[in-house]
Protein backbone atom coordinates (compact mmCIF):
# COMPACT_ATOMS: atom_id res chain seq x y z
CA UNK A 1 0.00 0.00 0.00
CA UNK A 2 1.30 3.45 -0.86
CA UNK A 3 0.82 6.42 1.42
CA UNK A 4 0.89 9.93 0.11
CA UNK A 5 0.68 13.45 1.52
CA UNK A 6 -1.99 15.77 0.12
CA UNK A 7 -1.79 19.47 0.94
CA UNK A 8 -5.14 21.03 1.84
CA UNK A 9 -6.00 24.71 1.39
CA UNK A 10 -7.24 26.47 4.51
CA UNK A 11 -8.84 29.62 3.16
CA UNK A 12 -9.48 32.59 5.44
CA UNK A 13 -8.58 32.56 9.13
CA UNK A 14 -7.71 35.01 11.88
CA UNK A 15 -6.57 34.83 15.49
CA UNK A 16 -9.45 34.27 17.91
CA UNK A 17 -11.56 32.42 15.34
CA UNK A 18 -12.05 28.83 14.26
CA UNK A 19 -10.10 27.75 11.19
CA UNK A 20 -11.91 25.00 9.28
CA UNK A 21 -10.52 22.70 6.61
CA UNK A 22 -13.01 20.57 4.68
CA UNK A 23 -11.12 17.40 3.82
CA UNK A 24 -12.09 15.36 0.76
CA UNK A 25 -13.78 12.04 1.37
CA UNK A 26 -12.74 8.84 -0.36
CA UNK A 27 -9.31 8.65 1.25
CA UNK A 28 -8.02 6.72 4.25
CA UNK A 29 -6.43 9.22 6.65
CA UNK A 30 -3.56 7.92 8.78
CA UNK A 31 -2.55 11.34 10.11
CA UNK A 32 -3.12 15.06 9.68
CA UNK A 33 -0.23 17.50 9.96
CA UNK A 34 -0.89 21.12 10.94
CA UNK A 35 1.86 23.50 9.83
CA UNK A 36 1.99 26.94 11.45
CA UNK A 37 4.23 30.01 11.32
CA UNK A 38 3.66 32.79 13.89
CA UNK A 39 4.75 36.12 15.41
CA UNK A 40 5.82 39.46 13.95
CA UNK A 41 9.25 38.03 13.17
CA UNK A 42 8.12 34.81 11.43
CA UNK A 43 9.03 31.66 13.33
CA UNK A 44 7.74 28.09 13.22
CA UNK A 45 5.85 27.05 16.37
CA UNK A 46 8.08 25.13 18.78
CA UNK A 47 6.85 21.81 20.17
CA UNK A 48 6.21 23.20 23.67
CA UNK A 49 4.30 26.27 22.40
CA UNK A 50 1.41 24.82 20.39
CA UNK A 51 -1.05 25.49 23.22
CA UNK A 52 -0.21 29.21 22.99
CA UNK A 53 -1.58 29.42 19.43
CA UNK A 54 -4.18 26.65 19.04
CA UNK A 55 -6.62 26.03 21.86
CA UNK A 56 -8.62 23.03 20.66
CA UNK A 57 -8.45 20.68 17.69
CA UNK A 58 -11.56 18.86 16.47
CA UNK A 59 -12.08 16.27 13.75
CA UNK A 60 -15.66 16.51 12.55
CA UNK A 61 -17.46 13.65 10.79
CA UNK A 62 -20.86 14.58 9.39
CA UNK A 63 -20.98 17.57 11.75
CA UNK A 64 -20.22 15.52 14.88
CA UNK A 65 -16.93 15.90 16.79
CA UNK A 66 -15.26 12.47 16.73
CA UNK A 67 -11.93 13.75 18.06
CA UNK A 68 -11.62 16.75 20.38
CA UNK A 69 -8.44 17.64 22.25
CA UNK A 70 -6.32 20.66 23.09
CA UNK A 71 -3.14 21.19 21.07
CA UNK A 72 -1.06 21.08 24.27
CA UNK A 73 -2.54 17.68 25.16
CA UNK A 74 -1.83 16.40 21.64
CA UNK A 75 1.84 17.30 22.12
CA UNK A 76 1.87 15.48 25.47
CA UNK A 77 0.30 12.35 24.01
CA UNK A 78 2.71 12.31 21.07
CA UNK A 79 5.66 12.72 23.44
CA UNK A 80 4.34 9.87 25.61
CA UNK A 81 4.44 7.57 22.59
CA UNK A 82 7.96 8.73 21.72
CA UNK A 83 7.16 11.03 18.81
CA UNK A 84 9.01 14.35 18.84
CA UNK A 85 7.81 17.17 16.61
CA UNK A 86 9.63 19.24 14.05
CA UNK A 87 9.23 22.96 14.70
CA UNK A 88 6.14 24.25 12.91
CA UNK A 89 4.41 20.86 12.54
CA UNK A 90 1.73 19.45 14.85
CA UNK A 91 0.84 15.85 13.91
CA UNK A 92 -2.54 14.31 14.67
CA UNK A 93 -2.20 10.54 14.33
CA UNK A 94 -5.17 8.29 13.62
CA UNK A 95 -3.16 5.14 13.02
CA UNK A 96 -0.79 3.99 15.73
CA UNK A 97 2.48 3.88 13.77
CA UNK A 98 4.36 3.22 17.01
CA UNK A 99 2.41 0.02 17.71
CA UNK A 100 2.17 -3.13 15.65
CA UNK A 101 -0.92 -5.29 16.06
CA UNK A 102 -2.22 -8.39 14.29
CA UNK A 103 -4.36 -6.05 12.16
CA UNK A 104 -1.35 -3.85 11.39
CA UNK A 105 -0.57 -0.27 12.26
CA UNK A 106 -3.47 1.13 10.22
CA UNK A 107 -6.11 -0.16 12.62
CA UNK A 108 -7.07 3.35 13.79
CA UNK A 109 -6.95 5.04 10.40
CA UNK A 110 -10.05 6.94 9.20
CA UNK A 111 -11.49 5.45 6.03
CA UNK A 112 -13.78 8.04 4.47
CA UNK A 113 -14.68 6.07 1.34
CA UNK A 114 -17.94 4.60 2.64
CA UNK A 115 -20.69 6.11 4.79
CA UNK A 116 -19.17 9.53 5.50
CA UNK A 117 -20.76 12.63 3.98
CA UNK A 118 -18.33 15.25 5.31
CA UNK A 119 -14.93 15.17 7.01
CA UNK A 120 -13.28 18.29 8.37
CA UNK A 121 -10.63 19.61 10.75
CA UNK A 122 -11.41 22.57 13.03
CA UNK A 123 -8.76 24.57 14.89
CA UNK A 124 -9.72 27.10 17.57
CA UNK A 125 -7.06 29.79 17.22
CA UNK A 126 -6.04 31.73 20.33
CA UNK A 127 -6.89 35.45 20.29
CA UNK A 128 -4.20 38.17 20.48
CA UNK A 129 -1.62 36.18 18.52
CA UNK A 130 -0.01 36.82 15.15
CA UNK A 131 -0.45 33.95 12.70
CA UNK A 132 1.50 34.28 9.46
CA UNK A 133 0.65 30.98 7.83
CA UNK A 134 -1.42 27.95 8.70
Amino acid sequence: MTRFVKKMPLGQYQAGSTATVRLPTGYTYNALFVEMNVDAVPVDVAEANWGNYIDEVRVMVDGDAKFQLSAADMVSINKYYGHTHDDGVLPLFFSAHWMRTIMGEDEGAYNTAIGIGSFSLELDLVAATTINSL
